[in-house]
């Protein structure tokens, strides 16, 4: 899956014995960035 559009989520389990469930959410879309790949911003 590949993110296209804001707001579009992704949602996947981390199972290793605990099963944690991570949820992606795409809330920025730039034409121009000084890194040129995908990164993630932490929360505050």
């Amino acid at each position: 899956m590949s993110f296209r559009f804001r707001g579009q989520k992704l949602e996947y389990p981390y199972d290793f014995g605990d099963y944690w469930q991570h949820s992606l959410t795409l809330e920025v879309i730039k034409d121009e960035l000084a890194i040129p790949f995908p990164f993630v911003v932490p929360e505050n």
